[in-house]
């Protein structure tokens, strides 16, 4: 029938299906030993079981996103007359195969690369340590130890971590963005914060997405992305808010406190369900398969929850940075006394841009998801902040706490695995 409602339905949907596949193939893999079916008939190669473990669940993915192409399609075509009127460039409507990959490329393959490197670097690592072991003293009294071997380990994670953004400039397609006004003036806003990048990118999707990111820890090794939608779309000072919020997690070191979250939320969690199984168990009843895979899954559903949790007060921080730097605020440069409110125009800059790219990229603003949040709430966040001094906003205060409760859960980490030593 062609109704907005329908092919919004649509689209929840397909983020369910997306859900419940990761449930499904979670509880494959915890109560029903499904990893180890794999291992039995494939043997333990490293990183090689895990990815036929995936391989169901990723092919549901895949699919749902070949059965959602031609809503897509519509809701592109719908928009194509619009365009004409107004004078904008058109793009290509294209095929299913060509849509299909590129979600492929930048939703899936942009996980599993990191995620199979770390499975495999990590199993090399035991069969590299088994074989020593066998063979020289040195060795089986450094694996005694443990810690030579988690050393080498977080080594290895360091410089994955380091090498994966050059490896998503080819992951992803991408080309130089032109010398020019507009990577000057993109440039000098990184300078103003003093988040240095090695080169500013575009990030060409064949205008399916309007989107941009900041990768890298580390400048020699720090990209910035737009896509070809988004240049083409917004105006320079909205390209240049979608910039400062990118700004902003390398500023405020959003992907370090995220990552440094995870390991601890994940390390807590479940170490709190092992603690629950032994409290609700008596010691002589062994817990079997199912009871343990159930607690696994609500370890795991709060480590979601938390994490999904952080990650939003990052976004609202990160829209908070692209309207202070709007209204002339520079975090960490500006004198003490003498920050300036935040002005309606840097605000509903922000909002407005927020508002196109949603429109772009063909979703529901008021649609919520567990990183972002939704497009409304957001823009919401952004209006409360207007009058407000740029030197004292509420979710600058909030993430503060955030940052301190992470260190005290690392603390406590530290502190569980010092007794359990």
């Amino acid at each position: 029938s062609g109704a907005p409602a329908a092919a919004m339905l649509c689209g929840q949907v397909l983020d369910a299906s997306r859900i419940l596949t990761l449930l499904a193939h979670a509880w494959a893999v915890f109560v029903l030993g499904w990893l180890d079916l794999v291992r039995a008939a494939v043997g333990d190669w490293p990183a090689i079981d895990e990815l036929l473990a995936l391989a169901p669940g990723a092919a549901c993915i895949i699919l749902g996103w070949a059965s959602y192409h031609p809503i897509d399609r519509r809701l592109r075509e719908a928009t194509l007359l619009g365009a004409l009127d107004r004078g904008e460039q058109v793009p290509a409507l294209v095929p299913r195969a060509v849509y299909v990959w590129e979600q492929i490329r930048h939703n899936l393959l942009f996980i599993l690369v990191p995620v199979t490197i770390l499975v495999a670097w990590w199993e090399s690592l035991l069969l590299a340590t088994a074989w020593a072991v066998e063979r020289y003293p040195w060795a089986a009294r450094a694996a005694e130890a443990q810690w030579p071997l988690v050393a080498v380990h977080l080594c290895g994670v360091l410089v994955l971590a380091a090498c994966m953004p050059l490896a998503i400039r080819h992951l992803w397609r991408t080309a130089r963005l032109e010398a020019g006004p507009l990577r000057e003036r993109l440039v000098q806003l990184g300078a103003a914060h003093g988040v240095g990048f090695r080169d500013v990118l575009v990030w060409r999707t064949h205008a399916q997405i309007a989107n941009a990111a900041v990768i890298g820890l580390a400048r020699p090794a720090r990209y910035v992305l737009m896509t070809d939608t988004l240049l083409e779309r917004l105006p320079l000072v909205g390209v240049e808010a979608v910039m400062a919020h990118e700004v902003a997690h390398a500023r405020r070191h959003h992907i370090p406190w995220l990552m440094l979250g995870t390991v601890v939320i994940i390390s807590l969690a479940f170490d709190g369900a092992a603690a629950a199984l032994r409290i609700f168990l008596p010691p002589e009843v062994h817990p079997s398969l199912g009871v343990t895979g159930v607690w696994t899954l609500v370890a795991g559903a709060a480590c979601i929850a938390a994490l999904g949790y952080i990650s939003r007060r990052f976004e609202l921080q990160a829209d908070a940075f692209a309207a202070q730097h709007l209204s002339g605020f520079r975090p960490g440069r500006t004198p003490r006394g003498s920050a300036p409110p935040i002005t309606p125009e840097a605000a509903y800059t922000m909002i407005r841009s927020l508002d196109v790219v949603s429109r772009l990229n063909h979703s529901n603003p008021a649609r919520f998801t567990l990183r972002h949040g939704s497009i409304r709430w957001r823009q919401h966040h952004l209006h409360g902040l207007i009058g407000a001094s740029a030197d004292a906003l509420p979710i600058d205060r909030t993430v503060r706490m955030i940052k301190r409760g992470i260190l005290c859960g690392l603390a406590a980490t530290i502190a569980l695995a010092l007794l359990a030593a």
